[in-house]
């Protein structure tokens, strides 16, 4: 219905931006300092873990 409007691809944009900044801010601190994590196996000591998205952009056309 509203696939080949211009606004509409303009809100898919602006959502899909606001998603992203909201999923990348949860782990923005926590990639700078780490995080300690609880291994699996309970015995096992903890891990520093820094969190990292790779992104890969690219114009395919």
């Amino acid at each position: 219905k509203h696939h080949n409007k211009s606004y509409y691809t303009d809100f898919k944009r602006d959502v899909w931006y606001k998603a992203i900044e909201i999923i990348l801010s949860s782990i923005k601190d926590k990639s700078k300092t780490g995080a300690w994590v609880e291994p699996p196996d309970s015995d096992a000591t903890p891990w520093h873990v820094f969190p990292t998205i790779m992104i890969l952009s690219a114009d395919y056309e």
